[in-house]
C-alpha cells in the first residue's frame, strides 16, 4: 500500500506547476514564490519517505528502483526550485515539477532482496552522486524536449500556445547546457567513486552498469567539448544529448530492472 507521505509531496509538485505555469502565462512573478514555497514542502516529505531507504542503520542502504526513480524526482524538483526564483525560468520549472510529482509516488518502498546490503557511508555518498547525475540529465533532457518543441513551432510558424509560458529559445537552451555540465561532473565523480567503492563489477552484476555509463559519459563529454569548440546547437545537440540519456538511463534504472525484478538481487 502506497504511503501517504509520498502522495502528499506528489501534489506539492503538481500546485507547484500549477502556480508556476500561470505566474508565467499571466506575468506575475509572486506566483512562482508561493510555488517554490509548495515545492520546498514537496522535497521535505519526499526526504522523509526516503530517509529511511538512504539510512536505515539496522537494515542498511536498500534503493529499490522505485525509491531511485523517486530520489532522482527530488534532484529534478529542487533544480526546478531554484529555477523558479528567476522570473524567466518558472514556466519551465512548472514541466519539471510535473515530472517529479510522478516520480515522487515511488518514495518509501522498501524491499527485501537476495544477497547482503551495505552500510557504509561511501556506498551512500555514490548513491547520491548517481542520482545527482541522473537527476541533472533528465532536467536538460526535459529542456531540451521543450526547446525542441519550441523551435518546431516556430519554424512552421505556429502559435507557440501553452509553449508561450516557456522562457526565450536562447535561456532555455543556455540552461539545458549547464544542466548537460553540471550533470558530467556529477557523472564523472559518481564513476570515479564507483570504481573506488565497488568490490567485483562482476560478481555484483554491475559490469553492464559501470559500461553503459562510460558510453554515456563519453557522448556527454562529446557534447561539450562540440559546443565549446564548434558551437553545437540546434538538432545536432538534441541527438547527442537524448542519446547519451537513454544510455544513462538504461545504465541507471535497466540494471536495477534486472537486478530487482530478474535477478531478485540488490546493491545500491
Amino acid at each position: 500500500m502506497l504511503s501517504p507521505t509520498p502522495i502528499l509531496a506528489s501534489l506539492c509538485y503538481l500546485a507547484a506547476a500549477v502556480l508556476a505555469w500561470v505566474g508565467a502565462s499571466r506575468g506575475r512573478p509572486a506566483l512562482a514564490a508561493v510555488a517554490a514555497g509548495g515545492a520546498l514542502v514537496g522535497l521535505v516529505l519526499q526526504g522523509i519517505a526516503l530517509a529511511p531507504a538512504l539510512g536505515g542503520a539496522e537494515e542498511g542502504v536498500v534503493l529499490t528502483l522505485t525509491d531511485a526513480a523517486a530520489l532522482v524526482g527530488a534532484v529534478i524538483a529542487a533544480v526546478a526550485l531554484v529555477g523558479a526564483l528567476r522570473a524567466r525560468l518558472s514556466g519551465a520549472a512548472a514541466a519539471l515539477w510535473v515530472a517529479a510529482a510522478v516520480l515522487a509516488l515511488g518514495s518509501g518502498s522498501r524491499g527485501v532482496f537476495a544477497g547482503e546490503v551495505s552500510h557504509s557511508s561511501e556506498l551512500i555518498a555514490h548513491i547520491v552522486l548517481s542520482a545527482l547525475a541522473a537527476g541533472l540529465l533528465s532536467v536538460a533532457a526535459v529542456l531540451v524536449l521543450l526547446l525542441a518543441a519550441q523551435d518546431s513551432k516556430l519554424r512552421a510558424r505556429q502559435p507557440l500556445g501553452w509553449l508561450a509560458a516557456l522562457p526565450p529559445m536562447e535561456s532555455l537552451e543556455k540552461a539545458v547546457f549547464n544542466m548537460v555540465l553540471a550533470g558530467f561532473v556529477a557523472l564523472s565523480l559518481a564513476l570515479l567513486s564507483g570504481f573506488l567503492f565497488v568490490d567485483d563489477l562482476f560478481s555484483q552484476h554491475l559490469i553492464h552498469k559501470t559500461a553503459l555509463s562510460i558510453v554515456a559519459w563519453c557522448i556527454f563529454g562529446t557534447l561539450l567539448v562540440g559546443r565549446h569548440r564548434f558551437g553545437w546547437r540546434g538538432r545536432q545537440a538534441l541527438r547527442f544529448l537524448l542519446t547519451g540519456y537513454v544510455i544513462l538511463a538504461l545504465a541507471y534504472f535497466g540494471t536495477k530492472f534486472v537486478l530487482e525484478v530478474v535477478l531478485d538481487r540488490h546493491w545500491g
